[in-house]
């Protein structure tokens, strides 16, 4: 369906259409291990900007890193996030940069940087939002840090992440949270 949306949105030059297309094709190519639906993140991107769509162009670039930290690509997440917070910041899309801010303090988590991780984390948890996905990244980030600290708070943060994550039925969401739980069941 991605592809006739690509194919119907050049023809009758529908520059949101055919972003929210490749943003949407790319993505589902990258998470089924083609890594070279990056291309198609990048070009959703390049048109929202140049277009001035601003929420596609946050969500491709949300994705691409997403898609970066997934394959543990972390020099082009780290170019992709200080792009992709400067954009959001400027533009005052909250849920955006909430969630690029967590997907920073994912990026922290995983090359050993607690303090920055956990404080990447309770920047995006205290801001006035609704819990939702733009939050679960930071709630299983910060989790994930008081795991591996020994906290006796992290089941609890793991128990709300995942009653978060199943509520979408989203693999995306779902995994994370089911894999900080597997830790901490290995690691207590």
């Amino acid at each position: 369906w991605a592809s006739k949306a690509i194919e119907t949105a050049r023809r009758v030059g529908s520059a949101s259409v055919l972003s929210h297309a490749l943003n949407n094709q790319g993505s589902a190519r990258c998470r089924s291990g083609d890594l070279g639906g990056r291309s198609l993140l990048d070009e959703s991107y390049r048109i929202a900007r140049e277009e001035g769509l601003d929420d596609h162009a946050a969500r491709a670039i949300s994705n691409h890193i997403w898609i970066a930290l997934e394959n543990r690509l972390y020099e082009e997440a780290s170019v992709l996030l200080d792009e992709g917070i400067a954009f959001a910041e400027d533009r005052e899309l909250e849920g955006n940069l909430n969630y690029m801010v967590s997907e920073r303090a994912w990026l922290h988590f995983d090359r050993g940087e607690w303090d920055l991780a956990e404080h990447d984390a309770r920047w995006v948890l205290v801001r006035p939002q609704a819990p939702g996905i733009t939050t679960l990244p930071a709630l299983i980030t910060l989790a994930r840090v008081q795991v591996r600290r020994g906290d006796p708070e992290a089941g609890r943060l793991l128990d709300e992440a995942w009653d978060l994550a199943s509520r979408t039925g989203e693999l995306q969401r779902m995994a994370p949270a089911v894999s900080a739980r597997a830790e901490h069941a290995w690691l207590s």
